[in-house]
């Protein structure tokens, strides 16, 4: 019993971090994305604009023409090919000669800035407000494959995943979670949700709705049971935010649950 809180306090120091900021090179501190693709560079989605990182040195800002790429999120499919999504622009990117290819999606909306996500077959989809898109390789565009029930517009325009396990979609639109079939190409459920989704994470049978308040609800999409959740944040004087917002999860070799936040760090579950 005595030893027991040495180890519990060694375990803790399995943790290394070394603190990299603007003054090693990012473009800005407040960064929204990091992914790191086959190759094992990391890209890291900033409020200035992309970069690459190659665990050494930060890349200058990556542009199209003469436009940034602000607060983008990269996604590499199983062909290697690697998808930058911006606030209002989807990008093929070409490892050859680094270059960007525009994919336009039908009658070319805009705010196309949510993840870009891949089914088992290796097709790629993409919300945008109501309309759910589905990308044809040939044409290069975003074809239009469903559109969603209307919702309040003064809303966010959702969060979406993917179940590869059942070949299904999930989605919430403003209060809506939608459950939608490939094969069948229809909604297959639909749930009255409390809040607006920030983020959905399909995790086996579980499914992980983060809320733009402290709340973080774990669904169990076979016994229908919720478990309810909130993130804790360490208050540090006036002008601390007493709330955070979980933005994106991942588990590590070892099962361990990552939930990384807004305003509250990251943390193990």
């Amino acid at each position: 019993m005595f030893l027991l809180p040495f180890r519990l306090y060694a375990q803790q120091q399995n943790y290394v971090f070394q603190h990299l900021t603007s003054k090693d090179g990012l473009s800005s501190d407040y960064i929204q994305s990091i992914y790191q693709d086959s190759k094992g560079f990391y890209w890291i989605g900033t409020t200035s604009g992309l970069q690459k990182f190659d665990g050494y040195t930060f890349s200058r800002p990556l542009t199209v023409g003469n436009d940034l790429l602000p607060s983008a999120y990269v996604t590499e499919t199983k062909d290697g090919i690697l998808w930058i999504s911006t606030e209002n622009s989807l990008y093929r990117y070409n490892r050859t000669d680094e270059s960007f290819m525009p994919i336009i999606p039908e009658g070319n909306k805009p705010k196309m800035n949510l993840h870009v996500i891949e089914d088992t077959a290796g097709n790629i989809w993409l919300l945008n407000d109501q309309v759910l898109y589905k990308y044809n390789a040939l044409s290069e565009k975003l074809i239009t494959w469903m559109k969603l029930p209307a919702f309040d517009a003064s809303m966010t325009s959702g969060a979406i995943t993917f179940n590869k396990e059942e070949n299904v979609i999930w989605i919430q639109n403003g209060m809506i979670l939608y459950k939608i079939s490939l094969l069948e190409k229809k909604i297959i459920s639909e749930e009255k949700m409390p809040q607006q989704a920030a983020c959905l994470w399909k995790d086996g049978d579980y499914l992980w709705i983060s809320f733009w308040t402290q709340h973080l609800c774990r669904w169990n999409t076979i016994t229908g049971k919720k478990d309810w959740f909130l993130i804790p944040v360490e208050i540090k004087g006036a002008s601390a935010i007493s709330y955070a917002v979980a933005s994106c999860f991942a588990r590590d070799k070892k099962g361990k649950l990552w939930i990384g936040t807004i305003d509250g760090g990251a943390l193990v579950f």
